[in-house]
């Protein structure tokens, strides 16, 4: 009685394995021994196949239930089996289903398969890839793929059984000199041949041959022109439709400006002036050509020279100053900036009480030998002198290269009897407190010695308070939209003065929605400092702005000053500056947020400031 041994390996899965132990078949005809009992004396054949490395044998259609035995003979009969011991990892299958491996012995030479199906299928193949080791078993639609290849090698180069709705993919290698020319099937497809460089996949939806066609290049020599510079390559075939990189570095001192071609494109053709290595790419010849190098020598890396006219002109109407800059040298590069340099010290320092602005314009390359004007408000002069006083003037250009030096330095008296500086728009709220602006905002100093403020020919100078050089005033009880104020101011030596101050009120109504969090004050106290007569201070003020559209900075006391501020948006910045004070003195500023309709929002911060004049006698 012979004897059964089943080993159940693999069930109710979709699995893909390694095979456990390859076996070598010989280039030759294998038949499929077929059953649906495990006595191997019943197998039958299910065919012959021949091959080199891939059998495939049709099986038809099975029913679900039922165990299939098979193993591989040399002939139409069990005795000539060479299967190997079987191994769950031997069979991948496309069925979803039930599949097994039982192995009978019959004095451990003869060997088999089996599995079984857990619905019926039709149209199964089963196959053998002895590369692999591989048994697969297929079902529904399958369809062979056959290679064909001119010009190169193809892989895989043995047909393929593709199942339904499966793609295969075949690579070339093509022969040198070759390029791709076209791709055909001779069966029916899903979709269009898809080509990735050298690699083709297809989905068949018939049985057909892929058929590759690589033909020889033809190829059209590029030559590299060039003077002050190498190639990586003087010369190159370029097929047709193809490119080539060509690598061109310039010499020592020279730069590459431009590129062309002729019978191909080149890319980039504007070199940028480089003095590196740089790749420029010749694509699609029609015939012979050349790549042309331009390059030119590199100019020294000089900055421009600027030189400051004679005495500038003062304007007898507003006060306004204009000076004259000369360009001496371009530094053979485009001037693109002039900035002009005031002060009331030759060093140009910013310390203690020295005072340094400057104003930026912008100008269009223009060429040596010839002048620009800048010209400076009675507003922009009073930043740093008062007239009578004497002003320091100076300038630098500036190109590719980087800035000038500074110009020759020229002393000017600034001298204005008028000193007005600007009528004033102000727009604020009228809310109840105080508002105010510096004197010098509307007049250049110095303070007047009598000033008076009519409102609509009335004296309104109860309304404000002048107090070391800044205007407060109320804007509580005020019923219309706009007042214009007319201030006249009188000083020693000059010109009586009138300007107009015309302020915009809105009346609070509504709500915030945007907050301010905190105002923080860097720093926060400052250290005693008799060289420096006033102390700077970074302020920010923090939140959201939500509906906010002014952002207001006031200080107490009023012997300090805020400016420089950064507009009407949280978060908001602006600068403090203290005068010079004989005590320690404790300020408090404020940002307040205004909406549209005046309602309003406000955090405050103090700051301490040291004093800085200090008499230190032996």
């Amino acid at each position: 009685m012979k004897s059964f041994s089943k080993k159940l390996r693999l069930t109710l899965l979709l699995l893909g394995f390694a095979a456990a132990g390859t076996v070598a078949w010989a280039d030759t005809t294998y038949y499929l021994m077929w059953s649906t009992t495990n006595n191997i004396t019943q197998f039958t054949s299910k065919g012959a196949q021949s091959g080199s490395t891939e059998w495939t044998w049709s099986v038809g259609n099975l029913s679900a239930g039922s165990n299939y035995y098979f193993c591989v003979s040399t002939s139409a009969s069990y005795t000539g089996n060479i299967t190997s011991n079987p191994s769950a990892s031997d069979i991948v299958s496309t069925i979803t289903s039930g599949k097994g491996i039982q192995e009978w012995n019959d004095g451990q030479v003869r060997k088999f398969y089996y599995f079984s199906l857990s619905s019926a299928q039709s149209g199964v193949k089963l196959s053998y890839n002895s590369t692999t080791g591989k048994y697969t078993i297929f079902v529904g639609s399958t369809y062979t793929v056959t290679p064909s290849i001119t010009g190169g090698s193809i892989s895989p180069s043995t047909a393929q059984n593709v199942t339904s709705g499966s793609s295969v993919s075949f690579t070339v290698t093509p022969t040198s000199g070759y390029s791709y020319s076209s791709a055909t099937y001779s069966g029916s497809k899903s979709g269009d041949i898809i080509r990735s460089t050298n690699t083709f996949t297809l989905t068949p939806t018939s049985s057909g041959t892929l058929t590759i066609v690589y033909s020889l290049e033809t190829t059209y020599t590029i030559t590299a022109n060039g003077t002050n510079c190498s190639f990586n390559e003087a010369s190159k075939n370029i097929a047709a439709g193809g490119s080539f990189d060509f690598v061109v570095t310039p010499n020592e001192g020279y730069k590459l400006v431009s590129a062309s071609c002729t019978n191909a494109t080149c890319s980039p053709t504007s070199l940028g002036d480089a003095t590196t290595a740089t790749t420029i790419t010749v694509s699609n010849p029609t015939a012979a050509g050349t790549l042309t190098v331009v390059t030119a020598p590199v100019s020294a890396n000089r900055t421009p020279t600027v030189r400051i006219g004679a005495k500038p002109s003062i304007s007898s109407s507003d006060c306004g100053l204009t000076t004259t800059a000369y360009f001496a040298q371009t530094g053979c590069k485009n001037i693109d900036k002039l900035t002009l340099y005031y002060s009331n010290n030759r060093a140009f320092r910013i310390d203690g009480g020295n005072k340094t602005e400057s104003k930026e314009i912008s100008v269009s390359a223009p060429a040596i030998n010839t002048s620009q004007n800048i010209s400076l408000t009675s507003a922009e002069v009073s930043e740093v002198v008062n007239p009578g006083e004497q002003i320091f003037l100076r300038f630098t250009a500036h190109n590719a290269n980087g800035t000038s030096s500074y110009s020759d330095i020229l002393p000017i008296k600034y001298e204005c009897s008028k000193f007005v500086k600007q009528n004033l728009t102000k727009s604020f709220k009228a809310c109840p407190g105080e508002h105010q602006f510096n004197w010098n905002e509307m007049f250049i100093y110095p303070a007047p010695a009598t000033w008076s403020v009519t409102l609509g020919g009335t004296d309104a100078k109860s309304d404000f308070t002048l107090s070391n050089g800044i205007m407060i005033w109320k804007t509580d009880g005020k019923t219309a939209t706009s007042y214009t104020y007319t201030f006249t101011a009188h000083a020693d030596g000059y010109d009586d003065a009138t300007a107009t101050l015309t302020i915009n009120y809105t009346k609070p109504s509504g709500s915030v929605t945007g907050s301010i969090t905190g105002v923080t004050a860097t720093p926060a106290a400052t250290a005693e400092n008799p060289t420096k007569p006033y102390t700077e201070v970074s302020l920010s003020a923090a939140g959201t702005t939500g509906n906010i559209t002014l952002i207001d900075w006031t200080v107490s006391p009023a012997t300090a000053e805020i400016y420089s501020k950064s507009g009407n948006t949280l978060p908001a910045t602006a600068k403090f500056k203290a005068e010079s004070r004989a005590t320690k003195t404790t300020y408090t500023v404020t940002a307040t947020g205004y909406t549209a309709t005046c309602a309003s929002v406000s955090k405050s911060a103090t700051i301490v400031v040291a004093p800085d004049i200090k008499e230190e006698c032996d």
